[in-house]
């Protein structure tokens, strides 16, 4: 009887536990921490290996509603990427340099991996990364896609009566996967919901890791000043420069700096916002969509700014600010970081590591006793 009796106590608690799993988002079943199904749009996130000239890059996002994403380098069988997938390591910044590396686990946990799919003949190798989204802290993560000599040479034989396609095949080919990672903790700071700013536009004070994107477009009288905030549960911030024809950005992408004030008269390295502070165009719907990324905020408040200029209304210097209709052709955009603040989380319900192991001891210790 006090064996039944057991068995019965032990059904009903692993009937809760079951529930308080689920509600929580934990796969109690997973134990080896296998990863979901691979999504639609993996073809679309693949980082091609091209002439280290041309810095080919492939920006991808892991929003707040998702624990994995997928990628591969291209489509050439022989690209490999770094660190390797067993690794359990990504790269701390865009460089990608050996000596500035991070460990996946010592971020997000035992159940923070990179996992390798299974290959298919003739098809590029498929990466899948998963940080669980629960209590998930912000971090921008980079991975090197390259092509070896052996994979080169091939390419080489098939260029040579292609002089464009030989330099390429001579060169070094790389691809830089950047993921920026969101946060699900939410900011106390923020707003509980989306917010109109001074310039109409939505902004999302949730404590994403990426704030939404805004328009600062010089041909557009209403839009000539963008303010936008990177608070510190926040990691990347957008704008665009709208679609007034040709519009380009001040400083340059390449340069890898910033203006320190709306004057432009004094410029400063992104490397003073922080580690891995980085700044990268990509297309979206047709236009350049700009991502300032600082993974670690300084000390102190920063202000940094942009212009967004139509053609001839720049100087190699700066913006022109009081050249008559000039002005008219400038957009400033301004972003505060916010220095990094000592933000209270709130304690998780149940993690993957104990839904597991707790789980296991309860249906070993069921099997046992009947």
């Amino acid at each position: 009887m006090k064996q039944v009796y057991l068995c019965q106590r032990l059904r009903f608690l692993i009937g809760v536990f079951l529930v308080v799993c689920i509600l929580s988002g934990t796969n109690v079943f997973s134990a080896d921490g296998a990863v979901p199904s691979l999504p639609q749009n993996v073809l679309d996130n693949k980082c091609e290996p091209q002439a280290v000239s041309k810095d080919a890059r492939k920006v991808l996002t892991l929003t707040k509603d998702l624990d994995t994403i997928s990628f591969s380098c291209g489509s050439n069988t022989n690209a490999k990427l770094s660190p390797d997938a067993t690794s359990g390591k990504f790269y701390a910044t865009e460089q990608c340099s050996t000596d500035k590396q991070k460990t996946l686990k010592d971020i997000w946990g035992n159940h923070a991996v990179l996992t390798a799919q299974p290959e298919v003949a003739s098809q590029p190798k498929v990466y899948q990364l998963t940080i669980p989204k629960q209590e998930r802290k912000a971090d921008v993560l980079y991975y090197s896609c390259s092509i070896d000599e052996k994979a080169r040479e091939a390419k080489l034989d098939d260029a040579m009566n292609d002089e464009e396609q030989m330099q390429g095949a001579t060169e070094t080919q790389k691809c830089t996967v950047i993921i920026n990672v969101t946060s699900t903790v939410l900011d106390p700071l923020s707003p509980p919901a989306a917010q109109e700013n001074e310039n109409g536009y939505h902004e999302d004070g949730a404590g994403a890791g990426a704030a939404p994107a805004g328009t600062c477009d010089p041909g557009n009288p209403e839009t000539q000043q963008l303010h936008l905030t990177l608070e510190p549960g926040q990691t990347s911030v957008k704008f665009n420069c709208g679609s007034s024809g040709d519009v380009s950005l001040t400083p340059s992408v390449a340069e890898k700096k910033f203006c320190v004030d709306a004057s432009c008269e004094q410029r400063d390295s992104l490397s003073a916002l922080g580690e891995g502070a980085a700044l990268i165009e990509s297309k979206e719907t047709g236009k350049s969509v700009y991502t300032l990324t600082v993974p670690s905020k300084p000390e102190k408040d920063q202000d940094v700014n942009y212009t967004c200029n139509i053609a001839g209304a720049v100087e190699a210097d700066g913006p022109k600010m009081a050249s008559g209709t000039k002005e008219d052709k400038i957009c400033s955009v301004k972003i505060s970081v916010r220095a990094e603040g000592n933000s209270p989380t709130s304690a998780s319900l149940v993690n993957a590591a104990s839904c597991s192991a707790v789980g296991q001891a309860l249906f070993g210790l069921l099997f046992a006793l009947t």
